[in-house]
């Protein structure tokens, strides 16, 4: 389930970007990334290549700058914790929040009793999710946290809902999937992976999503849907 967000651009970002155009290195580097990065030397070695002498936020900036000019996804692994948190806000202001994909460590250990919390989850869901539809981001992980076992692209893609004002979708077809999605039926939607049914009515919280769903059936058909408040139930908006 999708949803249109607007990003607004940093204007004084931008224009720090350009900067790092000024930087033989920086062109250096970007050079060795684009000619011949993703093969191998007649001996089987792939290329390496370290960069030093960066500190605090011109590492995101760095980063944010070679996603720009290579304009293909980048991957930005950094060190967990408080680390990841300083980085990731970096790369939200260097990059723009629309092209940072989140992608955090899961908050248990593989074996576990317990399950990570549903937003962590969430993060990566919308982060896969994103990347699987081809969208171009840098995603900002953490060694553990690209170490996980992932789904298969084609398993990923058949457990996405798509819901359109209009088409047909059977209320009780769509909670057997959300069932199936790891979904939880609740009285009232309070958290993300909740869904709720009242008559006509399905509100749904899902993944990625800053404010849940509330889905309006006419029989089969898709009549309305709009976003609401946990809190206080009300729509928001169409």
């Amino acid at each position: 389930m999708t949803t249109t967000d607007v990003f607004l651009r940093d204007e004084l970002a931008e224009r720090l970007a350009r900067h790092a155009d000024r930087s033989p290195e920086a062109l250096d580097l970007l050079g060795t990334l684009r000619d011949g990065w993703d093969r191998a030397d007649a001996a089987g070695r792939w290329p390496r290549v370290a960069v030093k002498g960066l500190a605090g936020s011109s590492r995101a900036y760095l980063a944010a700058w070679l996603h720009r000019q290579l304009g293909k996804p980048v991957l930005y692994v950094v060190p967990h914790g408080e680390a990841y948190e300083a980085a990731r806000d970096d790369l939200e202001y260097f990059r723009g929040r629309g092209h940072t994909f989140a992608f955090p460590e899961p908050d248990t250990l593989p074996y576990d009793p317990s399950s990570p919390h549903p937003s962590v989850t969430a993060e990566r869901l919308e982060t896969l999710g994103r990347l699987a539809a081809n969208e171009n981001g840098i995603v900002i992980a953490t060694v553990r946290g690209v170490l996980q076992k992932l789904p298969r692209r084609a398993k990923l893609a058949h457990a996405v809902l798509r819901l359109k004002v209009g088409g047909e979708a059977p209320p009780e077809a769509l909670m057997q999937k959300l069932v199936f999605m790891g979904y939880e039926r609740f009285p009232e939607v309070e958290a993300v992976g909740h869904f709720a049914r009242r008559g006509g009515i399905l509100d749904i919280y899902p993944v990625g999503q800053s404010d849940p769903l509330r889905v309006e059936f006419d029989g089969d058909t898709i009549a309305s849907r709009r976003r609401f408040d946990a809190g206080t139930q009300r729509s928001l908006e169409k």
